[in-house]
């Protein structure tokens, strides 16, 4: 993946960026121009982003049965609007006595001999408060203080860690897309554009902050095509050698999805590697098609970091009972996003 990026991302700071992704199911180019800001207590944000997609390849194939929200795979222009929530204004984060224990390290530290005959800027220098606290000002502190320093830091994070975390995610999308086929009856060629839409909604659920595990369930309902199956067809022999065209035969073939949607998500170390281990990330994900009483179900496993250490490749298993298709292959190049909607 190929990202670039303008924007400090603060606020409601605009920001474009371009990403180039690609993966054996599909070379998408993606524009998106998003905003984005946060609540008061720093912990709800929502997100608000207009995308526009161009395939860069010539497959026309079928989709997977499970897809991102929207329309991948042809040129389209989609729209997005995620919420996310965590209930914090019960934690108390002890700011006051936390100062009150930085003022009297602070005052402790210019009462050293050593420090008392240095001047203003200097004594600044040398007793200057850091926070977190560091070794440095926790040496001015009693075994008591420091006993209480500890609580007023890890009690209010452990009760941060064990709230739950909620999200909500909006999209439209509108495509456009050519297909190109034969008239199997005169095998004269011809062209035909259509235009798909696709509306989804998905919630997001993670029991606690420091959970490995994250779940997703939506709805989406689409309109969209796709090309006819490919065949060979000859015209009739008249003795002579004849031309014979493969290919789709018959104009796109529409498709009516809506679709009830499941993913369970989970991050994970395996405990053997540097630092912390090798990163695993496992992606179950299934759906439901209520229109054409089919189903799927997709397992991506990744295992491939890139130079930044994030996971972008593994393996991938898929089943679509429509096409009663079993599918086992290689990725690169997909991100794997642990609270992605």
């Amino acid at each position: 993946m190929i990202t670039s990026t303008t924007g400090d991302g603060s606020g409601s700071q605009l920001n474009s960026a371009f990403r180039l992704i690609a993966s054996t199911d599909e070379t998408d180019a993606t524009f998106t121009l998003s905003t984005q800001g946060e609540g008061k207590d720093g912990f709800t944000d929502y997100s608000f982003s207009v995308t526009a997609t161009a395939p860069l390849d010539e497959d026309t194939g079928r989709a997977a049965f499970i897809t991102d929200a929207g329309l991948p795979g042809q040129l389209s222009l989609g729209l997005n609007l995620t919420m996310s929530f965590v209930k914090t204004d019960d934690i108390d984060w002890h700011d006051d006595k936390i100062g009150a224990l930085e003022i009297k390290s602070n005052q402790a530290c210019k009462a050293l001999p050593a420090n008392v005959s240095l001047s203003e800027e200097k004594l600044s220098e040398a007793c200057q408060l850091t926070t977190p606290f560091r070794s440095r000002e926790k040496k001015f502190l009693s075994t008591e203080d420091l006993a209480t320093l500890g609580e007023l830091y890890s009690g209010p994070i452990n009760r941060l860690k064990s709230k739950s975390y909620f999200a909500v995610s909006l999209n439209g999308s509108i495509g456009t897309e050519k297909f190109e086929f034969f008239d199997p009856a005169t095998l004269v060629s011809g062209e035909e554009r259509k235009t798909s839409y696709s509306a989804s909604v998905s919630f997001g659920y993670l029991p606690h902050l420091s959970s490995k595990v994250f779940l997703i369930g939506g709805f989406e309902a689409k309109r969209s095509y796709s090309a006819a199956d490919e065949a060979t067809y000859c015209p009739t022999g008249t003795g002579a050698p004849v031309k014979c065209e493969t290919g789709p035969f018959g104009p796109p073939v529409k498709e009516i999805d809506y679709k009830l949607k499941g993913t369970m998500r989970v991050s994970f170390n395996l405990p053997f590697g540097p630092n912390d281990g090798t990163p695993i990330g496992i992606d179950l994900s299934g759906a439901y098609d209520f229109h054409d009483d089919t189903w799927g179900l997709t397992l991506p496993v990744y295992f491939v970091l890139d130079k930044e250490g994030s996971l972008t490749g593994g393996i991938r298993a898929a089943y679509d009972s429509k096409k009663d298709d079993f599918q086992v292959g290689v990725f690169i190049g997909k991100s794997f996003g642990f609270l992605k909607l």
